[in-house]
């Protein structure tokens, strides 16, 4: 992978953990990730105004992506309310990559390298460690184990799709503001529905500058994430993407003072690992 779109990629990374750790520090973690989504929607209203629309063979890709993030935004945000940042973040995040390279090689006709599939081995390695771990311990009960794999499942589901879709849209940017667009007012209909309008306008009155934050995080970083696709694997970008859980755990024990024992040490050090074999191949 060439070194700019690695970095690319590693700094989305770091805007991707930024806004999940604003989420999980809320005392409301589903009425701050619709907020979130409404504001990404709103940055997103320029490049619409100004962007050439997507080509025609891309709006099914979009709709079905809009379906697939209403589900993953609800998720993230249920999962929050139950698990630690340190735990659920990186299980969400570095569950998919084996599932995503093994679709995107069958489906997507992607040929790896075997020092990127080392690299997404030991990415996904790191992340079981981390899930042993926490099942022992009990940080992660059936249930919420249950609405993490959910998250993690979409999360697969809209990578492959929106690969997709991007490349069939004639302007990754375009697919971008208009998927960002659709997907605010599904969130806002889930937000009134299970928080009401009194709730969710508290809410807004105190967070509008942490949810504009977290919505420009979103919106620029699977910006990055869908350029990055178009000029490299699928694979190799949804695996490096999840350096993410990295930045999420060190951020977890920094700013949320989480517990950070030695499993979760060695989980990163083996993730680290996998990232630079993925840089590599």
């Amino acid at each position: 992978m060439h070194t700019d779109v690695a970095l690319a990629v590693l700094f989305g990374a770091l805007l991707h953990a930024t806004w999940n750790t604003l989420v999980k520090a809320s005392a409301d973690k589903l009425a701050l990730t619709v907020l979130v989504c409404c504001a990404a929607g709103a940055w997103s209203i320029p490049a619409v105004l100004l962007l050439p629309a997507p080509s025609p063979e891309s709006w099914r890709f979009l709709a079905q992506s809009v379906l697939i993030h209403l589900f993953y935004f609800s998720f993230v945000g249920l999962a929050y309310a139950r698990v630690d940042l340190s735990v659920a973040y990186p299980l969400m995040r570095g569950l998919p990559p084996l599932a995503t390279t093994a679709l995107a090689i069958a489906w997507l006709g992607e040929a790896v390298s075997p020092l990127g599939l080392a690299g997404i081995a030991l990415v996904s390695a790191g992340v079981l460690a981390l899930l042993a771990e926490s099942s022992r311990s009990g940080a992660l009960d059936r249930r919420a184990f249950a609405v993490v794999l959910v998250v993690a499942a979409t999360v697969v589901a809209y990578t492959l799709n929106d690969a997709l879709g991007a490349r069939a849209s004639g302007h990754a940017g375009a697919y971008l503001a208009w998927l960002l667009l659709l997907i605010a007012p599904g969130m806002l209909a889930i937000g009134l529905a299970t928080r009401g309008p009194a709730l969710l306008w508290s809410t807004a009155r105190t967070t509008w500058k942490i949810a504009l934050l977290g919505g420009a995080c979103t919106a620029i970083s699977y910006g990055i994430t869908l350029w990055a696709m178009k000029h490299a694997p699928v694979s190799l970008v949804a695996a490096l993407r999840e350096v993410s859980v990295i930045l999420g755990l060190l951020i977890a024990a920094l700013v949320l003072r989480e517990r950070f024992g030695w499993v979760r040490i060695v989980s990163v050090s083996v993730v680290c690992a996998g990232v630079v074999a993925i840089k590599a191949g």
